[in-house]
């Protein structure tokens, strides 16, 4: 919104609000639409019910004969998210948030409407039969080209070469690091069991990669990136009673590793340098720029102060607050969190400072296990360091979804 708006509020009439969405508040479009130079937005949620609202409001008599002269943009955010028909037999009714999004459409005699996600596959995938009404594939899809900076599937999980591909095969980036299937029976409950009883453990894959993250942020510190945010994603499972036994168990292996590195515990410090030692050579820099990764002599000095830093987060449905990223300034420390959650970091929410992910959590639809890999994005400044640790199976499944 403000991005759209900017300084130019005389010219916009906000329909919603952050305090109110669409169905909260009374609402005049007839009072909105009359002048040449108004214009209105509204952000609105696609339930079904404000849906419905808006419908009814654009089918009064009064605001139809307004909106003859009235052009209207609509985006669909997500857009293979509940927008599409997904009945198996399409000739059949709609699904409703489909149906009204058809309806809403009708409404509007001067109409364009824009989807977008990151995960098509839905989209692409409906019958083309010019005979269905459906809103996919409409007109034209057009895929966006990645920017060089982007780190998105193709570039860290490799894919195979398809038929009438000229590329060569890529292999991806060596980022991925196994959790072995032995472990994972300890960081989520088996299925059909009760997970009120289950007790999730730091298994040693789940060592090093709290490990590895208190060492990549020291060395994003030493880069002068210590006003920026780092943080660590754990994805195991979807129960709000697993994340918070998960939270207390790494908080508590944080506490522990603290008070070893402080007694000047041999091993402990052993453990650090030998995971390190072997990770800091493995990526080269993606950049092509020939940046060097810092040494363990050169990190060793910040781990003290990174391990006490750290902050354990819960994002899930019974979160009464959102993790805050706040504006990164100069002669600040930035957030370093270890973040543990389910199905709401699947989509939305924003990681800032994304260095190691940690997942475990299977999807039915390919569209969900992409949009749960939060690792996709940009990494300035540290695009060698990122991590994620998964399954064989999951990484296989990246790599075919690539």
């Amino acid at each position: 919104e403000n991005d759209l708006i900017g300084g130019r509020t005389h010219l916009w009439h906000k329909l919603t609000g952050a305090e109110a969405d669409y169905s909260d508040i009374p609402i005049r479009l007839e009072s909105l639409i009359h002048s040449k130079d108004q214009r209105s937005l509204a952000v609105i949620k696609k339930n079904a019910h404000r849906l419905r609202r808006l419908r009814d409001d654009l089918l009064r008599p009064d605001v139809q004969l307004q909106l003859k002269d009235c052009p209207v943009l609509i985006i669909d955010d997500e857009c293979d998210q509940a927008s599409v028909n997904s009945r198996t037999n399409p000739h059949a009714d709609p699904t409703t948030i489909n149906r009204l999004l058809r309806e809403i459409l009708g409404c509007l005699p001067r109409v364009s409407y824009v989807g977008y996600t990151a995960t098509p596959f839905a989209n692409v995938l409906i019958n083309p039969d010019p005979d269905l009404e459906d809103m996919y594939p409409r007109d034209f899809i057009i895929p966006l080209e990645a920017p060089p900076a982007y780190f998105g599937a193709e570039r860290i999980f490799g894919r195979d070469i398809l038929l009438g591909d000229h590329d060569e095969e890529q292999d991806g980036l060596d980022v991925i690091r196994t959790i072995a299937d032995s472990e994972v029976a300890s960081l989520s409950p088996p299925p059909r069991t009760s997970y009120r009883d289950f007790e999730p453990a730091v298994v040693d894959s789940l060592e090093d990669s709290v490990r590895y993250f208190i060492c990549a942020t020291a060395c994003r510190v030493l880069r002068d990136q210590d006003h920026k945010h780092s943080s660590m994603l754990v994805h195991t499972d979807w129960h709000g009673v697993v994340h918070e036994r998960m939270s207390s168990r790494i908080r508590e292996f944080l506490d522990e590793v603290q008070q070893r590195w402080d007694a000047g515990d041999p091993g402990e410090q052993s453990r650090f340098s030998s995971l390190w030692g072997r990770e800091c050579t493995r990526v080269p820099d993606p950049t092509g720029a020939g940046r060097i990764t810092e040494s363990w002599p050169e990190i060793e000095p910040l781990i003290s102060g990174v391990l006490r830093a750290v902050t354990m987060h819960i994002e899930n449905c019974e979160s009464d607050t959102r993790v805050q990223f706040a504006d990164e300034v100069k002669g600040t420390s930035g957030l370093k969190s270890i973040i543990v959650g389910g199905n709401i970091l699947a989509r939305g929410l924003t990681v800032e400072g994304l260095v190691v992910s940690y997942f475990t959590r299977h999807a039915r639809q390919d569209d969900s296990l992409m949009q749960m890999g939060r690792w996709f994005g940009y990494r300035v400044g540290y695009e060698e360091l990122p991590r994620i640790w998964m399954t064989d199976d999951l990484r296989d499944d990246f790599h075919h979804l690539a």
